[in-house]
């Protein structure tokens, strides 16, 4: 290939542009050149390109780029950070990296061409590393010092790449006029990060680029607390105070961005009396969808006289509760309803009932539930089967296949577990339904915690005055001291270990609070795991028992927490010694370990929140993914999505069930405990439950009711 030419000119005029291509002529010193290729144009502006000479069938010769000149000047800071963390440089730490580029400088590129052996001698490094250094040097020799320019403000080689990927070495240029873009095309970048970034470019506090990726991270952060809208008033108030412009018409600038922002649509609003509600464009438009089907349909009864029907469910199960044959009858009748209880209060039977008149009105159903573990329990509890929401709209990773053009073929759609259903999910569920033939049964308990995405659709629906909807409020009496025990979290109370004359009797409930240092607490969890949970239960201490805490930091997160398990389950099962981990450093995943996929991967068809267990670990990995055998390499980017299990959070076990469930519950964790989650915690336990912390910390999580009321367009326009 022939080698690279330069030119040098102002843009006399530009056909098209873009942030990755642009085509255009170029006014140089011998006259008008027609340009096209990997670069940002605009009209008038200086550019020096360097490319090929090339002929185009329509355009003739024009000048195809490939580089942008003036870039490839090296920072030293990112030279050494560059040298330092790129994956193909091998043999050179930070030290090294450091020596070097403090040595050489901008003349580095030259020395490694011409002199090797000071680069050698200067970083202290054999010829061999140097050698291999030269050969990185030169594939990436077009754009190095775009990449050192990136990597001087700390960021990682993957996301220099995935920038360069997208732009070109026209990277530099559009970062130094709006930095805040990092935000939304490289993954990882949040503002307070790229903010760092953009004040280390000198950018002002009042560039209008910041100002309005302040507002957008305000927005994003009250999606991340599962409100769906925040008051103007509200937004502005809070961009001030993460913009921290400590200027006296700071407001009057985030108010005028925010007007802009409007204009180019980027946010929508929603009257509300005097106030004015912002959201995010997508969801607000799924909400009010929502809002519209639910508002149509919601009243909508299928028959005029029900009577028959409660005589039917009556005769077929006359077990049942009046309110249970009212849910049932519901559920018949009208074209969307929704069924909620507590543990213990017989959705499950109610489920089963309904299920059955459906099959012999000689009608279809489709049973689904937003997770696998829910939807496997369905299919267990009910006995047909039942599918993920995911894929019962046949998603792909891409598409959904299964749509309004497409709809579930079904008489009733049964959805359980609708408490963990956010705004799009929703959305996306009812999009594929046909509501002329299909009815819509939603199950849940409104108890348990809200969704992890925004919204919060079955508290939305209870609250609702004319939605059709049952609740389930009696605990029946086959459902055990656990249910019964869990339900009286709801009134503030944790009951006790039950009293026994027989010291080694066993209980469905311990509560164990004497722990107020949290690591006599963990010492007392892992004693569990040595003495009790498989020599006095039986239980496998892998397959039948879950810890549950209700955060990933601290030493009574799961991340401590499942390293302490590892090596005690290893050592005690397998009778197998794993390194100690060194700090701040993710866990080797080993044969026999306990495992959670973390992201929907469709290639693999294993979903988020699917556990497994690892069948091997050399020469390659075989997990098995309940059931699913799964074969990975041991270098494969999909490991980075599979953690330990041994320990979970309590929102990662919503909608799943075990044997024997430990819910740590201590003062440390005092910010996230609330009754909600202890109440979803114990509830995932089938036959055993155990509440280990501090006596503090349980009195204020029975206590402490949920406050985080969600800000919802949905409850508002629901009647």
């Amino acid at each position: 290939m022939s080698e690279l030419k330069q030119i040098d000119g102002f843009v006399e005029k530009v056909f098209f542009c873009s942030p990755t291509f642009s085509a255009g002529k170029l006014a140089t010193d011998k006259g008008l050149v027609s340009f096209a290729g990997k670069v940002f144009a605009e009209q008038g502006k200086h550019l020096t390109l360097k490319g090929r000479w090339t002929r185009h069938d329509k355009y003739g010769w024009q000048f195809k780029v490939v580089d942008v000149g003036g870039s490839t000047e090296l920072d030293p800071k990112g030279l050494a950070h560059f040298l330092a963390c790129h994956p193909d440089i091998k043999g050179i730490g930070p030290v090294k990296a450091q020596l070097i580029a403090d040595t050489f400088g901008t003349d580095f590129g030259d020395v490694l061409t011409n002199e090797p052996e000071r680069i050698a001698e200067a970083g202290m490094v054999s010829m061999e590393t140097v050698d291999h250094l030269r050969e990185v040097w030169k594939k990436h020799a077009d754009h190095v010092g775009t990449l050192t320019w990136l990597s001087s403000f700390g960021l990682t080689h993957h996301q220099c790449k995935t920038l360069m990927e997208i732009h070109g070495n026209n990277v530099r240029e559009l970062l130094e006029k709006d930095p805040y873009q990092l935000i939304e095309k490289v993954e990882g970048m949040g503002f307070k990060r790229v903010d760092a970034v953009a004040q280390a470019m000198g950018i002002q506090k009042r560039h209008e680029g910041r100002i309005r990726a302040g507002l957008k991270d305000c927005v994003k952060s009250a999606l991340a607390q599962g409100h769906t809208w925040t008051d103007a008033g509200d937004l502005i108030h809070d961009a001030n105070e993460l913009l921290a412009m400590d200027e006296l018409d700071s407001k009057d600038v985030i108010t005028s961005a925010l007007k802009k922002s409007l204009q180019n649509k980027e946010f929508t609003t929603f009257p509300k009396g005097k106030r004015l509600l912002v959201s995010k464009p997508s969801i607000h438009e799924m909400e009010t969808e929502l809002a519209e089907i639910f508002n149509d349909h919601g009243t909508n009864e299928l028959v005029e006289d029900a009577d028959y029907l409660r005589t039917d469910v009556c005769d077929i199960a006359p077990t049942l509760e009046p309110e249970q044959a009212e849910a049932v009858v519901s559920a018949l009748i009208n074209r969307i309803s929704l069924i909620s209880g507590g543990a213990g209060s017989g959705k499950t039977f109610t489920i089963n009932v309904l299920v059955k008149m459906i099959k012999d009105l000689g009608r279809t159903v489709a049973l689904t539930a937003p997770t696998g573990k829910a939807s496997q329990r369905m299919t267990e509890m009910i006995g047909l089967p039942a599918k993920t929401i995911h894929r019962l709209l046949e998603y792909d990773g891409v598409e959904f296949r299964v749509g309004p053009d497409n709809p579930i073929y079904a008489d009733w759609v049964i959805v359980d577990e609708v408490s963990m259903v956010d705004v799009a999910l929703a959305w996306r569920l009812f999009q594929a339904i046909d509501l002329d033939r299909t009815s819509v049964v939603l199950v849940g308990d409104h108890n348990q915690l809200e969704p992890v995405g925004p919204g919060n659709l079955l508290r939305d629906l209870i609250h609702a005055k004319s939605f059709p909807k049952v609740i389930l409020k009696t605990c029946k009496r086959q459902a055990g001291l656990l249910r019964e025990n869990s339900l009286a979290i709801l009134d503030g109370k944790v009951p006790p270990t039950p009293e026994s004359n027989d010291s080694d009797e066993l209980h469905p409930w311990y509560v164990i609070g004497g722990f107020p240092d949290s690591a006599k607490c963990r010492d007392y969890l892992e004693k569990l795991y040595r003495e009790v949970l498989s020599e006095r239960f039986g239980f496998d201490l892998a397959a039948d028992v879950q810890v549950a805490s209700p955060t990933h930091k601290g030493p009574l997160g799961t991340r401590e927490i499942n390293i302490a398990l590892q090596r005690l389950v290893h050592q005690k099962c397998h009778g197998q010694t794993i390194p100690k981990v060194p700090e701040n450093r993710r866990p080797p995943i080993y044969k026999w370990d306990k495992v959670i996929m973390t992201k929907n991967n469709y290639d693999l068809d294993v979903m988020n929140g699917t556990i497994g267990s690892v069948l091997q670990d050399n020469p390659e990995y075989i997990i098995d993914f309940e059931g699913k055998e799964v074969t990975l390499a041991r270098n494969s980017p999909i490991l980075s999505d599979i953690e330990l299990a041994y320990c979970l959070t309590i929102h990662k076990l919503q909608g799943s069930e075990t044997k024997c469930v430990i819910v740590i519950c201590h003062k440390k964790h005092a910010f996230q405990l609330n009754r909600n989650l202890l109440y979803t915690g114990v509830t995932r336990a089938k036959q055993v439950a155990f509440i280990l912390g501090d006596a503090y910390g349980i009195d204020q999580a029975a206590k402490k009711q949920t406050t985080h009321v969600r800000r919802t367009h949905l409850s508002l326009m629901v009647s």
